[in-house]
């Protein structure tokens, strides 16, 4: 697969936080070299596999390998890339209602969103990615398509006013076995095993692309939806499931011209592949496949 994504470098300087790892007259330089931008408190250039001035930004990121962890990865992926995936998680980055409160892992409601005059509406309840809703007309349209594993559950609404619609989080039926990727407590220090506090996988990049050993993957098929086993999030309440598609979810989607949702493809592994993917690794490789 060819890399194609944004790294990230931060900029902090003088505003009460740390100053950057990285030399400023090597941020100032790739973001010259590469037309990169300031957002954030950080500069971000895009790149990709085989680009003319690759290998001298990786040299002179290797040079500086004690910080290398504290750029940042956020990949991009073609048509291509997701349609030749078998299975996809996705996510959203479109807000469908906001949280209200998330007293237990069972519990969560929301401010009713009074915003959603499309007929189909799908996204996320603030602020969770993978926590993902839907409204009853969009939530009827996937429950008739002999998806399976999809499933719902009616999420309350506080405070609601006229022209507040109802919500229904996606609650997958299929739980996945637990995934070989390592993981983390919200922390940042090593999982402690207690998912009810939450935990996030340790990766060098923003997208998660989930792995699964083909052969423990194997015995939970058939299925269309189906849940991560690790509850993601940041304490009690405030955990969710990752969700893992198929083709033909995406399909419907598509077709149904349902907006706001994103895919990643998820890494069905043999036994001797490596856990992770590291895109930073896999460009060293495009850079010595040329120099070869």
């Amino acid at each position: 697969m060819k890399i194609i994504g944004q790294l990230g470098f931060g900029r902090v300087v003088n505003n009460g936080y740390s100053a950057p790892v990285f030399p400023p007259s090597f941020i100032d330089w790739a973001k010259d070299r590469f037309n990169g931008r300031e957002n954030s408190g950080a500069v971000w250039i895009d790149v990709e596999s085989g680009q003319p001035g690759i290998d001298d930004l990786i040299t002179r990121l290797r040079s500086s390998s004690a910080v290398l962890p504290s750029c940042w990865w956020q990949l991009k992926y073609s048509k291509a890339d997701l349609d030749n995936a078998n299975l996809v998680s996705v996510t959203s980055n479109t807000y469908i209602a906001d949280l209200a409160r998330h007293p237990s892992p069972d519990i969560v409601s929301v401010h009713g969103n009074a915003k959603l005059k499309s007929p189909k509406s799908i996204g996320q309840i603030y602020p969770f990615p993978a926590a993902l809703a839907a409204n009853a007309e969009t939530r009827d349209l996937l429950q008739g398509s002999d998806l399976i594993g999809i499933g719902f559950s009616s999420v309350p609404i506080v405070g609601r006013r006229p022209g507040h619609q109802d919500i229904h989080m996606i609650e997958p039926t299929v739980i996945l076995p637990p995934s070989p990727m390592a993981l983390k407590n919200p922390s940042g220090d090593p999982f402690d095993g207690d998912f009810s506090n939450g935990c996030h996988y340790r990766q060098p990049f923003p997208n998660i692309e989930l792995s699964y050993y083909k052969n423990v993957l194997e015995p939970t098929y058939p299925f269309d939806v189906a849940g991560s086993y690790e509850l993601i999030g940041n304490g009690p309440g405030a955990v969710f499931r990752h969700i893992v598609v198929s083709q033909k979810f995406r399909t419907l989607v598509n077709t149904s011209k349902l907006r706001g949702l994103r895919y990643t493809p998820v890494r069905l592994l043999e036994p001797d592949d490596p856990v992770v993917r590291d895109p930073f690794d896999e460009l060293l490789k495009s850079v010595r496949s040329a120099a070869n």
